[in-house]
């Protein structure tokens, strides 16, 4: 689970003296895919000439996952937003769909695991030459089982005379890997690259009516659902490089890689708690994970107004975020360390009960997800899921 990186609050007073409001409790902006509030707690002190030094906030933990109903849709517009800026570099746009032969595969994983490990999509798009490309992939319910198939939007501008050699395609992903059939779709609506974005991107946008299907939620592979040649730059990741391990060649011990559906079914479901480091003038200079909670941010406001959380907090009035949502804001009345304070919410967790709940919601979820994916099988023949 990763968490929001839009809120920050919890401030302890230390430092130079300046007077400082005393209420101390500022609006906290929820991330703009969010639709529930975000819990902000803020320290201040009896004292209110004591500057502060650093403030934490509690927000939601998120999956991140394009097929996450809360976190897809965010991730496939800020993908689209960033194939919009260099729609200029389609030239001749067009789209070409790549399909399985079923017959061929024993089953959908198996396909997809084929083409997926070779990257022979990219392998594809060297041989007939397409420099510039960018593909999303959709499960089709024909069958009942989702069998995938990618929708390719390429460049035809320095193919040769303009044109994508169908026979080769066909050579390669048909006749020599003996994976399926191409299909190349130029129509006018393509003719503008913008159009051709748009089009290609909704698949990551909206989110499928039937969910994902049950072989990919219980997978314990990554499934990409897109990806783009490297001319295009970090357009499909956030654009963070992994720090490397001190060691020459050592890298860090990788754990067991949960299921896609359990992590889809803890998204939302527990809190994370933030600790944002200020200078004397206010800024932030660094932000560091300091530890979770096995509570939602929902639940914490509601146990914050029923008396269930430290007596130190007190809940204010809600105020409006940037999305117009009510957002709960809590100030503490007196500085704490933030460990211990991160303890102290911890055990009334337990003690109220909610745990209990966080883990009766997870579980709801993931059934929910896997009867959703079952549905795959009971939709009219020939539907596709995005």
């Amino acid at each position: 689970m990763e968490s929001d990186n839009s809120t920050y609050a919890l401030r302890s007073p230390v430092g130079p003296r300046r007077p400082v409001d005393p209420g101390g409790g500022a609006a906290a902006a929820t991330d703009a895919g969010a639709a529930a509030a975000a819990l902000r707690l803020e320290y201040t002190s009896n004292n209110p000439t004591k500057q502060i030094d650093y403030r934490m906030v509690f927000m939601h933990c998120r999956c991140k996952s394009r097929m996450c109903i809360g976190c897809g849709p965010r991730m496939g517009f800020v993908l689209r937003m960033r194939l919009l800026a260099v729609a200029d570099n389609f030239r001749k746009p067009a789209l070409f769909t790549l399909t399985v032969d079923r017959e061929n595969f024993g089953s959908c994983q198996a396909a997809h695991d084929f083409i997926s490990s070779m990257g022979r999509i990219g392998l594809l798009m060297k041989r007939l030459g397409v420099k510039l490309w960018v593909w999303v992939l959709e499960f089709q319910q024909k069958s009942g089982d989702g069998w995938p198939h990618w929708h390719i939007l390429v460049d035809l501008a320095d193919c040769p005379g303009g044109k994508l050699d169908l026979k080769r395609a066909w050579n390669f992903w048909r006749d020599k890997w003996g994976i399926g059939g191409v299909d190349l779709q130029i129509k006018r609506r393509f003719r503008q690259p913008r159009h051709a974005i748009n089009y290609i991107t909704k698949y990551l946008i909206k989110s499928p009516k039937y969910g994902y299907p049950r072989w990919v939620l219980e997978s314990v592979k990554a499934i990409r659902l897109v990806a783009a040649c490297r001319k295009l730059g970090p357009l499909v990741s956030d654009g963070r490089s992994k720090p490397k391990s001190e060691s020459d060649g050592e890298r860090k011990p990788r754990g067991r890689r949960r299921l896609l559906v359990d992590r889809l079914a803890e998204c939302g479901q527990k809190t994370a708690a933030m600790r944002q480091d200020i200078d004397a003038d206010n800024e932030t200079v660094d932000t560091s994970f300091v530890g979770s909670v096995s509570a939602s941010v929902e639940q914490l406001a509601a146990m914050q107004q029923q008396g269930l959380l430290d007596s130190r907090i007190r809940l204010e009035e809600p105020v409006l975020d940037s999305k117009g949502d009510a957002v709960p804001v809590g100030v503490l009345q007196e500085s704490h360390e933030a460990g211990e304070l991160l303890d102290s919410v911890r055990e009334s967790v337990l003690d109220s009960g909610e745990f209990a709940r966080m883990i009766e919601n997870v579980e709801s979820r993931r059934t929910e997800l896997l009867a959703t994916a079952d549905q795959y099988g009971k939709a009219p023949v020939g539907e596709s899921h995005g």
